[in-house]
């Protein structure tokens, strides 16, 4: 399901009628870039993950990690100028970007600019698993935050597990 729609799926799984049970269920995640916090259900379990850290984690800190996921899906690039070397899909969206790479190597309009660059992250920090490996991180996070609602809500007691159905 397409970025929000895993998360409308499970909440709409929360107000099964009486007398329907299930007892487990499988999503195939995709577009993380697309999800937004007021649909997410997942916001508790961030909120707890990044409490001691960023302690007022929101809406704004959110978007800047679904932002980032769509790192996890682009090709390599050159970043000591955020300018050149870029790789992008076509797309529909100004320099080649689109619904999927938006805003990853920029703002994506002037109401935005305090976005952190994933690319300019991974230079800083030095690490070794490049843009690619940390959008994938965080892609990894989201889908634990559905895990634990699935978990808490949905099939409580029950096992909850995160499998990966493609190999990248």
């Amino acid at each position: 399901l397409c970025g929000a729609g895993t998360d409308l799926a499970l909440k709409s799984l929360s107000h099964r009628h009486e007398g329907l049970n299930f007892t487990s269920c499988v999503f195939a995640t995709c577009c993380h870039g697309l999800c937004n916090w007021s649909d997410y259900v997942g916001r508790d379990c961030l909120l707890e993950l990044f409490a001691s850290h960023l302690p007022f984690f929101g809406e704004r800190d959110f978007a800047q990690l679904a932002r980032w996921t769509a790192a996890a899906v682009l090709d390599d690039v050159v970043v000591d100028d955020p300018n050149k070397g870029r790789k992008l899909p076509k797309g529909k969206g100004q320099d080649g970007e689109n619904e999927h790479s938006s805003g990853v190597f920029s703002s994506a309009n002037a109401n935005e600019d305090s976005f952190i660059s994933i690319h300019k992250v991974v230079k800083e920090l030095g690490l070794a698993c490049g843009h690619r490996g940390l959008g994938r991180a965080v892609q990894r996070v989201i889908d634990h935050g559905r895990c634990e609602y699935i978990r808490s809500v949905l099939l409580p007691g029950c096992s909850v597990e995160m499998k990966h159905y493609v190999p990248k």
